[in-house]
């Protein structure tokens, strides 16, 4: 049964005993090659061995057999961050976040990357982007008002910070920042 193996290769994986982890997802890939759990937990796992080639190879295999999904971009692009090539990973970022327009993580990891770059206006235009598809997604949303806060760009981020308080009524931390861009403006 394919999801009792992908439980059990989970829980070999969790134990830290990859090889029976691989034998259980490449018996379920022999069967179904199109299992997209197993094809991600055995790419997940050459990641976390820093095995850059094979997960590299691996993950392009997986988005091949995936071409709608963004999963696996996703992944190539963490690869590329614990690699320290922020310019392959921004590329996978943005590689995810088309291939799923609606996907918080890749928009988030996506500018992330350039503002640790030192690129936080290529960030905002990210987030944006983002907030086009999904407008009250409070991750973005929290990202774009600290990114548009440190530029001090008050007045654009003026409407982003009441969109998240809209969101977050309980979030005292962006009330405070609210207020602040009020008086200031």
């Amino acid at each position: 049964d394919e999801s009792i193996g992908l439980i059990l290769a989970g829980v070999y994986g969790a134990l830290e005993k990859p090889v029976e982890a691989r034998k259980i997802y490449h018996a379920i890939l022999a069967v179904n090659p199109k299992q997209e759990d197993a094809c991600l937990f055995l790419g997940k796992m050459m990641i976390s061995e820093k095995q850059w080639r094979e997960a590299e190879a691996w993950l392009n295999g997986c988005q091949r057999k995936h071409p709608k999904e963004g999963v696996f971009a996703y992944q190539l692009g963490k690869l590329f961050v614990e690699k320290g090539d922020f310019k392959k990973a921004a590329q996978s970022f943005e590689d995810s976040h088309k291939r799923e327009p609606d996907s918080t993580q890749a928009a988030a990891a996506l500018g992330v990357v350039y503002e640790q770059q030192e690129k936080p206006l290529m960030a905002v235009a990210v987030y944006e982007r983002h907030l086009k598809t999904k407008p009250n997604d409070t991750v973005i949303l929290n990202r774009i008002v600290q990114t548009l806060f440190a530029l001090e760009r008050f007045a654009e981020v003026l409407p982003y910070a009441e969109a998240l308080v809209d969101q977050e009524p309980e979030n005292l931390n962006m009330r405070v920042k609210l207020g602040i861009l009020y008086t200031d403006s």
